[in-house]
């Protein structure tokens, strides 16, 4: 479990299907096709460097179009599995990665709604609901918005989601602790 910075985004249009097709080429240059081991080693320097390049860009340009959601949060807890809440069925295929700074996914649109029905059934089950982590549900939350951004206007899309770990997870007594303090940046002394 890791501290980490999660970042959704959506790209409509031809800039959409330009991420895809660089998703699909740094897949592509993958050394290694073993679906249950994954490591930034497996792809050629050259092509992590451009990832990160990429992710960096994304954070910088975020807030404009062609990019047409954008969420950026800090997740202190969870262990950064997200993709499984992204649908495997169909061959409908979710494209991961890893960078030496970043991992990375994405998810072409359309999808004859499979996203979006897969995590709105995930929205109602109780493990969702109740039982998984509030990091989880956020994730979830977050994600469903991004499938339904601009839905009825942008017929091609793709989803880009971004993790950065940097850190250990912080603990329960860790935030408790937190709390009885201010810190230097905060009352700005």
């Amino acid at each position: 479990m890791a501290s980490q910075r999660i970042t959704i985004a959506k790209f409509g249009g031809a800039s959409a299907a330009a991420v895809v097709s660089l998703f699909r080429e740094w897949t592509d240059a993958r050394k290694i096709d073993d679906p249950t081991e994954w490591s930034s080693d497996q792809w050629p320097v050259d092509v992590r460097h451009k990832m990160d390049t990429f992710a960096l860009a994304l954070r910088s340009n975020g807030h404009k179009p062609p990019v047409i959601f954008f969420n950026e949060y800090i997740d202190l807890w969870s262990a950064g599995y997200f993709s499984r809440y992204f649908p495997t069925d169909d061959g409908h295929q979710l494209m991961e990665l890893y960078s030496d700074r970043f991992q990375l996914w994405c998810y072409p649109l359309p999808d004859d709604s499979m996203l979006k029905d897969h995590l709105q059934h995930s929205t109602r089950l109780k493990r969702i609901r109740e039982r998984n982590p509030q990091e989880d549900r956020w994730f979830v939350i977050n994600l469903l918005e991004a499938v339904f951004a601009w839905d009825p206007i942008v017929d091609t899309a793709a989803i880009v989601v971004l993790r950065e770990a940097f850190g250990g997870l912080v603990t329960d007594e860790e935030l408790e602790e937190s709390l009885k303090d201010i810190p230097a940046w905060v009352a700005l002394d």
